[in-house]
């Protein structure tokens, strides 16, 4: 895995590549993220141990007005098995909010395997108080 992330102001360039095996929904995704989870060393070491598929995520913070927000367009893609495509647009307030408002308008195609590619558009919000 690897990671760049902008600093605590969410303004710059971010960057990950990661492997991925199996087809985690998005809210067990944040399982992997947590580094208590591992994997054994065992499984890592046996010959067939390849991830199902590498995901890469890319996006760019600039701030907005007072400083307290920042927009950042992203892009993320998925290769391997049922490849992947979105992109989008996220707001979030950031300085002097200690949860803070994080909205998301994402777009994207997902292609599986002998079906038409499926598309999607969303907005996601959360609110942390």
């Amino acid at each position: 895995m690897a990671t760049l992330a902008p600093g605590a102001s969410g303004e710059g360039l971010s960057f990950s590549l990661a492997p991925v095996w199996g087809e985690a929904s998005s809210g067990t995704g944040a399982l992997w993220g947590n580094e208590q989870v591992g994997v054994a060393p065992q499984l890592v070491e046996s010959p067939g141990w390849q991830p199902d598929r590498m995901d890469v995520a890319v996006g760019y913070g600039l701030k907005l007005g007072n400083g307290r927000r920042v927009l950042t367009p992203f892009g993320e893609l998925s290769f391997g098995g049922s490849g992947s495509l979105q992109m989008g647009l996220r707001l979030e307030e950031t300085a002097g909010a200690p949860g803070g408002l994080r909205l998301e308008l994402f777009g994207g195609q997902r292609n599986l395997q002998d079906v038409a590619p499926d598309y999607h558009i969303g907005l996601s919000g959360t609110f942390q108080f």
